[in-house]
């Protein structure tokens, strides 16, 4: 799917999104260690002003993080997040990328990267800056 640097231009947007399932959560938090019981325990997450568990704010950056890699070859020299919204198991999430910002001498390339459910319900919006590869 990654093209050329030279065939991206400014406006440009892809789109790329995964169903989070109980399994990733599970395994997220392994990984990573984050065993926060919003995240794992519907009992105490209940209580909490979430009404239930949500999925990890950085597993949505994650699977954001994935969107842009299905699309460019490169490294991250920066990513900005602010968090709108939970994500829920089940929900299906999706990584909408538009091309912001072409610096064509240095081949960086910035994109706006939102993160929405399958309600077009805004969970992460952020900005992300590439360097080609």
């Amino acid at each position: 799917m990654a093209k050329k640097f030279e065939d991206y231009k400014v406006g440009d947007t892809f789109s790329w999104g995964k169903t989070v399932t109980e399994t990733d959560v599970v395994m997220f938090a392994g990984i990573t260690g984050d065993f926060n019981p919003l995240h794992i325990n519907e009992e105490i997450a209940k209580k909490s002003f979430f009404k239930g568990r949500i999925i990890h704010g950085l597993l949505i950056e994650s699977i954001m993080g994935a969107a842009g890699a299905q699309y460019f070859q490169g490294a991250y020299l920066g990513h900005t997040m602010n968090f709108k919204a939970p994500g829920r198991i089940g929900d299906t999430i999706t990584a909408n990328i538009e091309i912001v910002k072409i610096r064509e001498d240095k081949q960086i390339i910035t994109y706006k990267n939102t993160a929405t459910n399958q309600d077009g319900v805004v969970l992460v919006e952020g900005e992300c800056v590439i360097k080609y590869m």
